[in-house]
C-alpha cells in the first residue's frame, strides 16, 4: 500500500475500510501545554483521561500522528522531535535532535510527498527535512528567510495543491513553497500574527492571534470573512484550531482553555476543555485508536491535528 502525505493529511489504511461514525466513538484529543511541559489525553467529549509519561519534553508546540502511527511532538526547549505511542501515552525516542545542520527551536512539523519529515525552525527562519524512517538530516527544504520567512510557526502544513504553507509570525504573512521547484510566493499578506492553518471544505481557516478571531480565505488567498469572532472577552488570543465531527475547537492562549463552535462558527461551549493542568495549551491533535475489527486506520490532517504557538512573542 502506498502512503502519501497530502494537503488533507495522511491516511493509513490496512486490510479494509472502517466508517468514520464508528471511529468517532473512540477518538481522543491530545493537548500539549507549553508552560507546564505536559502532553495530556482527553476524551472526545473533553473529559480528562491522563498525561503522557515522562520524556523530558520542554515547550511542546506541535503534535501530529506520523505515517508510522506514532505521535511526533516538537520540543522547542530541547531542540528535539520526540515520538510517542499515543494509545498509551508512552515515550518512544528522540527521533530528531537538532545539531550541526542548524535546526533549533522547532515549531511546526509535517511530511513531504515522499514521507520525509519537515520541521520549521523558528530562530533559523527555515524549514529542515529529515529522513522519514531514520530521522537523519537530509537537507534544508526552505532556506533561511526565503521569500521573507520570519518566524515560521507551528501551523505549517501541506495544502490541497501539494505546496507547503507556512505562517510567518513576524512578517504577518502566509508563505507558499513549491517543494519540487523550490520557488516561493506570498499567499496571504497583512494578516496579523497568523498561527494555525486548516484547509477544510475548499477554504483556508487561520487563527489570528492579535485579531482575536478565526479568519477565512478562499484557495486563492482572498479574504472571505471573520469566521469565528465572538469577542475578546470569550475568545482571547486564539491560537489552536482543529475541526472534527462538525465541530471547531479553538484554543485561547491567555485563558488556558479550549472552546468549541459548531460548523458555522457559532459558540457551543466556552469551556470545552479547561483545568486538568492545562497551562498554555499549544496544540490539539485528534487521535483515532485502532478499531476492534481487523481493520487499522490512523488519520492525521490539518483539519484533525492543528495547534498553537506560545503567544508571548508579540
Amino acid at each position: 500500500m502506498n502512503v502519501k502525505a497530502v494537503g488533507w493529511g495522511i491516511v493509513l489504511l490496512v486490510a479494509g475500510l472502517v466508517g468514520w461514525p464508528e471511529l468517532a466513538r473512540g477518538q481522543e484529543l491530545v493537548v500539549t501545554s507549553f508552560f507546564s511541559n505536559k502532553i495530556s489525553r482527553f476524551g472526545a467529549a473533553g473529559n480528562f483521561i491522563g498525561d503522557y509519561g515522562a520524556s523530558g519534553v520542554a515547550g511542546p508546540l506541535c503534535a501530529k500522528i506520523g505515517p508510522d502511527g506514532l505521535m511526533y511532538v516538537t520540543s522547542e526547549g530541547t531542540n528535539q522531535i520526540k515520538r510517542f505511542d499515543w494509545r498509551i501515552g508512552q515515550f518512544i525516542d528522540n527521533f530528531v535532535v537538532g545539531g550541526a545542520e542548524g535546526m533549533n527551536t522547532p515549531t511546526g512539523l509535517t511530511w513531504d510527498h515522499d514521507g520525509h519529515l519537515l520541521v520549521g525552525s523558528f530562530n533559523r527562519d527555515a524549514v529542515y527535512r529529515f529522513h522519514g524512517q531514520t530521522g537523519a538530516f537530509m537537507n534544508v527544504a526552505v532556506n533561511n528567510q526565503q521569500g521573507g520567512l520570519n518566524g515560521p510557526d507551528n501551523g505549517m502544513t501541506l495544502g490541497p495543491d501539494g505546496s507547503l504553507y507556512v505562517p510567518s509570525y513576524f512578517s504577518n504573512q502566509i508563505l507558499r513553497y513549491d517543494l519540487t521547484t523550490g520557488t516561493s510566493s506570498v499567499f496571504i499578506n497583512a494578516i496579523s500574527r497568523p498561527r494555525v492553518l486548516v484547509f477544510e471544505n475548499n477554504q483556508l481557516f487561520v487563527t489570528s492571534e492579535t485579531a482575536d478571531a478565526v479568519l477565512r480565505y478562499d484557495l486563492q488567498g482572498n479574504f472571505v470573512d471573520r469566521f469565528i469572532d465572538p469577542g475578546s472577552s470569550i475568545l482571547d488570543e486564539p491560537i489552536a484550531l482543529a475541526y472534527y465531527r462538525d465541530t471547531w475547537l479553538v484554543g485561547s492562549g491567555t485563558l488556558d482553555k479550549i472552546l468549541s463552535f459548531d460548523k458555522n462558527g457559532q459558540l457551543l461551549n466556552a469551556n470545552f476543555i479547561t483545568g486538568s493542568g492545562i497551562n498554555g495549551p499549544t496544540f490539539i491533535a485528534v487521535a483515532i485508536p485502532e478499531p476492534t475489527t481487523c481493520c487499522y486506520l490512523v488519520a492525521s490532517a490539518p483539519a484533525l491535528a492543528c495547534g498553537l504557538r506560545r503567544w508571548r512573542r508579540r
